[in-house]
């Protein structure tokens, strides 16, 4: 097992097909298949369900794509390290943003932080929040924009409250509710 094997079968999955992911990578689409049955023959079972336009990992695919993620991701903390350790006031900063507000605080923190610091770099990725706490938590990224409530907050976390925000409720006129409207 290899780096760009990992790579390619990564591909498939999230391309859900050998043609698309072949065509993103630039190989054939029997060179990509060829690699793939090599592997589950290797794995002595399939990681794939084939089905007419799709495919679909099975539970063993599954583990695999697990694994070949933590595998890309230890790769590529140890490159950022390598670099931050090469280039003092160099590196990257990898950041999760939320959908709902985390979008539009990172648009405001980074052209700022960008001033002040123009040799780091961003790396920034959308992710709800369940998502944006397991990438804190498997430290898949360094930081994180999100929106929580107090009853959220995870214990491993430290927060530093950017925005508070009034929420409102909008009924028409004529609703039950809106005589609570002062």
């Amino acid at each position: 097992m290899d780096l760009k094997q990992i790579e390619n079968i990564l591909a498939i999955a999230n391309d859900g097909s050998i043609s698309r992911a072949a065509d993103r990578l630039f190989l054939t689409q029997s060179a990509l298949n060829q690699q793939l049955l090599k592997l589950e023959k290797e794995l002595g079972m399939p990681l794939f369900e084939r089905r007419s336009h799709s495919m679909i990992p099975t539970e063993a695919g599954q583990i695999y794509l697990e694994g070949a993620r933590e595998i890309l991701q230890i790769k590529e903390n140890t490159y950022k390290k390598l670099n931050d350790l090469h280039q003092e006031g160099h590196g990257t900063i990898s950041m999760a943003y939320s959908p709902e507000r985390g979008a539009e605080m990172f648009s405001e923190v980074f052209p700022v932080f960008h001033l002040l610091y123009p040799d780091i770099r961003f790396h920034a990725k959308e992710l709800r929040n369940k998502r944006t706490e397991q990438a804190l938590l498997n430290k898949d990224v360094d930081l994180a924009c999100m929106t929580y409530t107090e009853g959220q907050q995870n214990i491993h976390f430290s927060y530093i409250a950017n925005v508070k925000e009034e929420i409102v409720l909008g009924v028409p006129a004529s609703h039950p509710l809106a005589y609570l409207a002062g």
